[in-house]
């Protein structure tokens, strides 16, 4: 299980590097927009959306600790990019008191490489989880 917990923490390293980078490049060279909110811009004290940050995150550990095969790759990278993009944005909301928003898709609101790594590994756990679920119904 060590190697399986170095392999994920190793990973999640790797995408805050990127998404911390990304941001520090955009931020020196192009357009951005500081989000002080959660999801959408919603708006809420600072201290409730560092504290949901830090709870949400040993949450989402916990629960793949005992409820998924953590020594399957999917996995494994699901929960990498889920720390990876969560940790992604707390260091912003620590450091600066906002994230850094830069990927503009039509009227969408503005996300980032974090917000990316947190939806494609929620959707790789929903796509394997449900693929699991399939078969053992048809067992």
């Amino acid at each position: 299980m060590k190697k399986v917990t170095l392999q994920i923490a190793l990973l999640s390293i790797f995408l805050v590097i990127t998404d911390q980078v990304s941001k520090y490049w955009i931020v020196q060279n192009g357009f951005f927009i500081k989000n002080d909110g959660i999801a959408f811009g919603i708006d809420l004290p600072m201290a409730v959306i560092l504290t949901a940050n830090i709870v949400l995150l040993a949450y989402v550990s916990y629960l793949f600790a005992q409820e998924f095969n953590l020594k399957n790759k999917i996995s494994q990278i699901a929960l990498a990019m889920i720390i990876g993009g969560g940790i992604g944005n707390l260091i912003d909301r620590l450091m600066q008191g906002y994230v850094v928003d830069f990927i503009f898709i039509w009227s969408y609101p503005a996300f980032n490489l974090a917000d990316v790594y947190i939806t494609l590994g929620v959707l790789l756990i929903l796509a394997f989880y449900g693929r699991i679920r399939g078969i053992k119904k048809h067992t």
